[in-house]
């Protein structure tokens, strides 16, 4: 596969169920920063064969699972590096149903 890594990334999210990616390298679920803080209401889940998993670090090319108690964004680096709000940002799909 090729491209461009993807090293940092600002998400937005909406209350309720938010399905997001892992960056270029592992990283540890307590490195993601909220706005505001706080407004994560569950762990992070990934989904196997064996059903659903809640995990404590995001992997490259692995899709996971996060419920919010509202709004806001998660901000998610790899290493030192430090990015701006505007750098990177990712705008929530609107999922039908219990899913947001």
């Amino acid at each position: 596969m090729s491209g461009t890594p993807v090293n940092a990334d600002t998400i937005e999210i909406v209350e309720g169920w938010n399905l997001l990616g892992g960056l270029a390298g592992t990283m540890p679920v307590t490195a993601i920063q909220e706005d505001p803080p706080g407004i994560l209401s569950s762990s992070f889940f990934t989904y196997t064969v064996d059903g659903y998993h809640a995990v404590t670090t995001l992997e490259p090319a692995t899709g996971y699972w996060v419920q919010a108690s509202g709004p806001g964004r998660l901000v998610l680096r790899l290493g030192d590096r430090d990015i701006s709000a505007t750098e990177a940002t990712r705008t929530p799909a609107k999922l039908p149903g219990m899913w947001h």
